[in-house]
């Protein structure tokens, strides 16, 4: 008679255990090597990251200059205006002993003074006036007949005949001028000597 063969048990159709541990490690190594990996930047997205940096650090620099120069522009201006107080200040004061002669002069007895005293008086304010001008460097220009004619200093307001002195030359003066540092402030007005007539010549 045929045997029959007996079956095979559950034992034998699962897989031994070195076999499974062995297929997992297969599948794990499947999947590691099927998982992307993360790109690494282009060199052009660097260079525009270090240019972007870089724009950003000039931006905040000329962010500082601005107002490094803003700065400068108002405390230039401010030292500017209290220079030009100070210089008016210094003025000021030197003038203000002359104010005080001419307050002394103003309350001398006219019945007790003469004319010529009255004048003495003011010859001396007007000495101490162009003493202070003088001290701020201001000069007096004060052409004597005869002098040479100087456009820059002096002003030709009316022509007069002047024995002795040549045409066209300084022949009186009418007020004085003034000059600061040698520029003319003012120039003096004189008369000028008017050539003679002379009929031979005409």
């Amino acid at each position: 008679m045929w045997k029959k063969d007996k079956p095979k048990t559950d034992a034998a159709q699962a897989p031994q255990p070195d076999d499974a541990a062995a297929a997992g490690v297969a599948g794990a190594a499947g999947e590691a090597e099927v998982e992307p990996k993360p790109d690494s930047p282009s060199p052009a997205d660097a260079r525009l990251a270090e240019t972007e940096q870089q724009l950003g650090e000039m931006t905040l620099r000329w962010q500082r200059a601005m107002a490094d120069f803003q700065n400068y522009q108002r405390r230039a201006l401010e030292n500017e205006r209290e220079a030009r107080r100070q210089a008016i200040a210094s003025v000021v004061r030197d003038l203000l002993g002359v104010l005080d002669n001419f307050g002394l002069a103003l309350n001398v007895d006219a019945e007790k003074s003469s004319a010529r005293q009255v004048l003495s008086g003011v010859t001396a304010i007007r000495d101490m006036m162009r003493q202070v001008l003088a001290g701020h460097g201001v000069a007096v220009i004060e052409p004597g007949p005869g002098d040479e004619f100087d456009p820059l200093r002096h002003e030709a307001v009316l022509q007069i005949p002047a024995a002795g002195v040549e045409p066209g030359r300084v022949a009186q003066l009418l007020t004085a001028g003034y000059a600061l540092e040698g520029r003319t402030l003012r120039p003096a007005k004189v008369a000028v000597a008017k050539p003679s007539d002379d009929p031979a010549g005409a």
